[in-house]
């Protein structure tokens, strides 16, 4: 994870650029995925555009354990966060999973499907979707004691002027 000043539409780029084509080929070259779903990554704080230069790669049998998603706010950077979700293991109701997968995960079942591991996977996510909990995508941090009233006015206030500049800009728009 990282940001690579990349440019390309595999990751949400408009544009290629060479160091977007030399990660390409690397991804490509050594079997990797992108968890990138094309959302923004990036505000241009000169000239104002949107673009996702921010790449997150990962071995493929890491791919359907995590989730990506970008936070909806810059955070005062000109990065938009990447938010992480983590399963709390030690929180799940491990019986009423075990129940679940008895019931909704039987082998009959796949003889049917076109892609029995595709249809397995999704079925089993759903079943810790509704088991498991997971970490906030949005973390709270803990209190400062030099934060106050006013920090919490500045804050929206730049909340504030972000959205009317999203709103006054076609390229505005995190997807």
């Amino acid at each position: 994870m990282g940001d690579f000043n990349a440019h390309n539409p595999l990751w949400g780029s408009k544009t290629h650029n060479a160091k977007g084509k030399i990660i390409e080929d690397f991804v490509s070259q050594e079997g990797l995925c992108i968890f990138n779903d094309g959302s923004y990554t990036y505000l241009h704080p000169g000239n104002g555009s949107y673009s996702s230069i921010d790449i997150t790669i990962c071995d493929p049998s890491l791919l359907l354990d995590y989730s990506w998603r970008v936070h909806d706010d810059l955070c005062g950077s000109d990065h938009f966060p990447i938010r992480v979700p983590r399963w709390k293991l030690d929180k799940a109701d491990w019986s009423l999973f075990e129940n679940l997968c008895r019931t909704e995960l039987q082998s009959k079942m796949f003889e049917t499907v076109q892609d029995p591991i595709l249809t397995f996977n999704t079925v089993l996510t759903s079943i810790a979707d509704r088991t498991i909990p997971k970490t906030s995508a949005n973390p709270k941090h803990p209190s400062k004691p030099w934060f106050d009233d006013a920090c919490d006015q500045a804050i929206g206030d730049r909340k504030k002027s972000e959205r009317r500049f999203q709103s006054t800009t076609n390229d505005g728009k995190l997807e």
